[in-house]
């Protein structure tokens, strides 16, 4: 049985079965799907305007739902359109078409696939999606748990340096916005904190959201729009205090240096340090999304850099603002009122 189901609740499979048998009308005149309609296939789904006429053993071998699914009677489906005649089951599916298609592409790629020293995977954001929206319905729990595994390498719980490129390849600004909502749907609470932080550097996308290939739009639900809102606050407050903090840091005596300051020690005397802070306050209020992670030294024009520490001195500033966003990393989830353990 279901995990999700009790003794009083139909599972998964009768609540496919009542989900197909009521579809027994296929909706005028749907298009075939360009790339996943072969003449011999032995099965039709139609999911929303698009028929796949694919091969059952192959959809049963994936998803062992079906083969359950196909052991129940089934009602004769009746087309609107008399021409058409398939003479094998047809199954009406509530889900995006698109999704669908990206997952057949995984299990029958094109004929121009390379089979020998293929180049590494960079699968798009919306054929993650698929993999975990459509595993995550149809207990399709392998192909699941390796898209979340690939989001959690994009989404790390971990704070690293370098960070991943971001967006990364097949991936938008706002696939942050999907990220959550899958996050959500599967109770990977490991990818909220990090998403939702992404979610932060965007402008008017955060309210507009993810536009598919197809034109679907995703949006936050209110009460995570809501959250990075309050966060982005906070966030952009939090970029200034961390600069201060990490300065104090650095420039506290008592503090081991790996190589002494080349300006003989000028460069926390308090003329450079009252020109350090018109740096870090110019800078920070400059910064159009909030990027409490990001070292400033990497946000300032080599003049100014230059005349602002020397090279042994930025080091140690260096250190201490990683020592400090180390620190914020672990509150991060506070910042979004978020209970990983709950």
């Amino acid at each position: 049985m279901d995990q999700n189901s009790s003794p009083n609740q139909p599972n998964r499979t009768e609540i496919l079965a009542v989900t197909v048998m009521a579809q027994n009308v296929v909706a005028s005149s749907p298009k075939r799907d360009d790339k996943f309609w072969f003449d011999d296939g032995t099965i039709v789904l139609v999911v929303q305007d698009t028929e796949f006429r694919i091969y059952r053993g192959l959809l049963e071998d994936q998803f062992p739902i079906f083969k359950n699914l196909f052991s129940l009677p089934q009602p004769v489906t009746h087309h609107r359109d008399e021409h058409r005649d398939y003479s094998c089951p047809v199954v009406c599916l509530h889900d995006a078409a698109r999704d669908w298609r990206n997952l057949l592409r995984l299990y029958m790629p094109e004929g121009d696939t390379r089979l020998f020293m293929q180049a590494p995977l960079c699968p798009s954001f919306e054929t993650i999606s698929a993999c975990i929206r459509l595993g995550h319905k149809y207990d399709m729990a392998h192909i699941e748990k390796e898209a979340l595994d690939y989001l959690k390498v994009l989404f790390p719980s971990a704070l690293s340096h370098p960070t991943i490129p971001w967006p990364p390849n097949g991936f938008h600004l706002s696939s942050a916005i999907g990220v959550v909502n899958l996050a959500r749907l599967t109770g990977e609470h490991s990818l909220l904190p990090n998403s939702l932080y992404r979610c932060c550097q965007l402008d008017a996308n955060i309210t507009q959201g993810f536009i598919y290939s197809d034109g679907y739009r995703e949006t936050l639900s209110s009460e995570d729009l809501g959250r990075c809102f309050v966060a982005r606050s906070r966030l952009t407050q939090e970029t200034y205090r961390l600069y201060t903090r990490s300065f104090l840091a650095a420039s506290d005596t008592s503090r081991r240096r790996k190589e002494p300051c080349r300006s003989n020690n000028t460069c926390w005397e308090a003329v450079a340090a009252k020109k350090f802070f018109t740096v870090a306050n110019g800078t920070a209020d400059s910064l159009e999304h909030p990027l409490p992670f990001v070292h400033l030294e990497d946000h300032l024009p080599d003049d100014v850099r230059d005349t602002t520490f020397c090279d042994t001195c930025w080091k140690m500033f260096r250190e201490c603002e990683e020592e400090e966003h180390r620190a914020l990393w672990q509150r991060l989830p506070s910042f979004f009122g978020l209970d990983l353990l709950g």
